[in-house]
């Protein structure tokens, strides 16, 4: 692969040459790599044909480029012909350079002179610790080849071939007899060179291919393994010979992969990117996303995770680890204190979240009131892997006590934080698959938003719902397994078994026209509901209307005082708790963790405790046949703008001042053949302690009328669903129910 720019007057592009050593290039040199990848050039090719790998792999990678003499700002010097003569040098230079562990990468050529450099270095003791080959039949597979003993015209109909030189260079008849000397020279230390048996490489060795490369056979690739003392492990990528230039991000991510022993999973390991920073990132179309999903929604169980093994996964995973929760008062804190003078309850680090005062006002109670808050402006991650088997997307899902969860363990998804975690504040244990989500080249993001949280409880708390889609083997301990999303939705009928963060992020998966149902069932209207072309009540612009028309017209008053002002409207301290005296809305309480798999073994914290059980609702009608939902533009005391969709009813009736709001009596009295979803489920563990709410999904009859009070709207669930798609239009509660209301078909 010759680029335009690899000749001519553009030479180095932004490199630090070091001036003792002309065979190394770094474009852009770490501050402390935890490996030094040295990457060795195709026939023709130069050291900035990596350029592109520098800007794709973490820090922890270093990236070093081979300059191979007579080319770019080595013009000037003599050509060497010999695979060998290329080694010995290479090798002299990298037995004496000080640094990292070294791991060497050949393309093509390359790969040659990377496997000859190995084995030098093998013979004085300084072996790499990973040789990866590209693009490159093995040694005692060469063919003869003749290549250089072609005219130029020849010459030239052999490289467009391949498909890999830049289609100025035969434009420019003066830039091309500037580079076909270095080519035909390549290509005859290729053609003349004869592979010598001897020991096979002690280090660990990979081979990348390109599925439809014209120069090498899958055998021929695969023979590797020969010139291995452990055989090599193979990779084959879509494209010809090219591939690695063509497919950067997806070659990257297998880098990253294969050379994970060696780095550290954390974010400090990863290249931070400018925020809104897409172009390493390729994003899955919606339809065929939503094609896919509703496939894997449809595969009820799977040979990869059957349904039956869930639960003694989850059992041996409670048996083999040690998770204990203890409350404890508040003087029994670690790294935790009540700030002088506001009394807020916060970590020694800043970090994490804090517990604060909230004064609150609106339209509807203007009386200003105080209450504790929980205040986190970190945005959070929640991420999910994907991976098709057998053609069926599986999400990779977590085995994860928290401790508030009401059982200890639960599932959650793959990736859990808060950024405080995967900045490591808690000098922990990095967080495992981060970087998939963080920064991983090659990545394939299915969804990407963010969603708010409990508005009653936080303060403008928001996460990024995540899911990326991988297409390599990953090792994955016993935490984790891949699940249908047909199988995780039958698990969302058994009480506080799937956490919120998961109901969360499923919640926000695409839906796609399925085959039609015409049953008149409940299961059938509501697939119909999710997936059908029948027209809804209102479009979608109406709906989104009626939230805007509230966010405009509506007041709510939001102000952080301290939380000692608290005081004056009921709540009180003592040793283990802040309450209200009227034993109702919740508690702050503390709790000491002892936990053998998480990021640290032991820990105490702050949780909150809610004083009753909450019950969230959504009544369902059939509106000119179409199934739809009624939802609330909802406020809560520390929603982000304003208001938000929320289900019919969310309240908790044990705290009623007799004031009951629309539609409860209705969802109370329904009787059983009415009701379609009725499941306990847990709210979010890391900060909430037994938190649970009754989560209920109600057919209403002809009898309720679909004329609302303001601030209520008819929506299909597949207009529901669009709305996942963007930040704030949907509370949790209702994404619960929009993700537990897939498990009632």
């Amino acid at each position: 692969m010759v680029d335009a720019c690899e000749e001519g007057t553009m030479t180095l592009m932004s490199a630090s040459v070091d001036p003792r050593d002309l065979w190394l290039r770094r474009y852009q040199p770490s501050a402390s790599p935890a490996v030094r990848l040295v990457c060795f050039p195709h026939a023709g090719g130069s050291a900035s044909s990596f350029l592109p790998f520098t800007r794709q792999l973490p820090d922890r990678i270093e990236v070093s480029a081979v300059q191979y003499p007579g080319r770019q700002d080595r013009r000037s010097e003599p050509l060497i012909d010999t695979i060998e003569g290329l080694a010995k040098p290479l090798a002299d230079m990298l037995e004496t350079r000080a640094g990292p562990p070294v791991v060497l990468f050949g393309h093509s050529m390359g790969a040659l002179v990377a496997y000859e450099v190995a084995r030098v270095l093998q013979q004085r003791g300084a072996a790499p610790v990973r040789l990866v080959v590209s693009g490159r039949r093995a040694p005692a597979s060469d063919r003869p080849m003749t290549v250089h003993l072609y005219d130029d015209d020849r010459l030239v109909e052999e490289l467009r071939t391949l498909d890999g030189t830049d289609s100025q260079v035969f434009a420019d008849p003066e830039l091309l007899q500037l580079v076909l000397p270095a080519i035909r020279n390549d290509y005859r230390a290729v053609g003349t060179y004869t592979h010598r048996p001897g020991a096979p490489l002690d280090c660990p060795l990979t081979v990348f291919t390109g599925a439809d490369d014209p120069t090498v056979t899958a055998a021929e690739a695969a023979a590797w393994h020969e010139v291995a003392a452990a055989g090599a492990e193979m990779r084959t990528f879509p494209g010809g010979h090219f591939f690695p230039y063509q497919r950067t991000a997806e070659v990257c991510g297998a880098l990253v992969d294969t050379l994970a022993p060696l780095l550290s999973t954390g974010t400090r390991g990863v290249r931070r990117v400018r925020p809104g920073d897409v172009g390493t990132v390729e994003y899955a179309g919606h339809r065929r996303t939503a094609e896919r999903v509703l496939l894997s929604a449809d595969t009820l169980d799977s040979p990869v995770t059957s349904l039956a093994d869930v639960p003694r996964w989850l059992e041996a995973y409670r048996r083999a680890h040690r998770f204990h929760v203890e409350p404890i008062p508040f003087d029994r804190l670690r790294r935790w204190s009540f700030e002088p003078g506001t009394g807020d309850l916060r970590h020694e680090t800043g970090r994490f979240f804090s517990v604060e005062g909230l004064r609150t006002s609106s339209d509807a109670d203007p009386v200003a009131r105080v209450q504790p808050i929980i205040v986190q402006p970190e945005v959070g991650l929640l991420g999910i892997l994907a991976r098709e088997f057998d053609g069926v997307l599986h999400f990779l899902m977590q085995a994860k006590p928290e401790p508030g969860n009401v059982n200890g363990l639960q599932l959650s998804p793959t990736v859990q934080a808060t950024r405080s975690n995967f900045d490591e504040v808690h000098h922990g244990r990095s967080t495992p698959f981060l970087d998939h989500f963080i920064h991983r080249p090659g990545r394939r993001v299915l969804i990407d938003t963010i969603q708010s949280e409990q508005g009653d409880w936080f303060l403008h708390k928001r996460n990024r719902n995540m899911v990326v889609e991988i297409d390599t083997d990953i090792e994955a301990d016993a935490t984790f397994r891949w699940l249908t999303l047909g199988q995780i939705r039958r698990l969302m009928l058994q009480d506080d078994l799937v956490n919120m963060d998961t109901r969360s992020v499923l919640a926000c998966l695409p839906t796609a026209h399925g085959a039609p149902d015409d049953d008149e069932d409940f299961p059938a209207a509501l697939r119909r509901s999710f997936y059908g072309e029948a027209a809804p009540l209102h479009d979608l612009h109406a709906i989104t209307s009626c939230l805007t028309d509230v966010r405009a017209l509506r007041v709510l008053r939001q102000q952080s005082v301290p939380l000692d002002d608290a005081r004056r409207d009921g709540w009180e301290r003592t040793e283990s708790t802040i309450r209200h005296r009227s034993g109702k809305h919740f508690e702050i309480m503390a709790v000491e963790v002892t936990a053998e798999r998480r990021e640290v073994a032991s820990w105490t914290q702050p949780l909150l405790r809610p004083c009753s059980q909450g019950l969230v609702a959504l009544i369902t009608r059939r509106i000119n046949g179409v199934l739809h939902a009624l939802v609330e533009a909802r406020s809560d005391v520390g929603t982000l703008n304003v208001a938000e969709f929320g289900p019919t009813v969310q309240c908790r009736p044990a705290e009623s001042d007799g004031m009951s709001p629309p539609y409860l009596d209705q969802v109370l009295t329904a009787g059983a053949d009415r009701i379609r979803y009725d499941v306990v489920q847990s709210e979010e563990g890391g900060r909430f302690y037994h938190a649970r709410n009754r989560y209920m999904v109600v057919e209403a009859g002809p009898e309720l009328d679909t004329g609302c009070p303001p601030g209520f709207c008819w929506a299909t669930f597949g207009q529901l669903t669009e709305l996942l798609a963007h930040g704030n239009y949907l509370n949790v509660e209702l994404r619960t129910l929009v993700a537990c209301a897939h498990a009632s078909y």
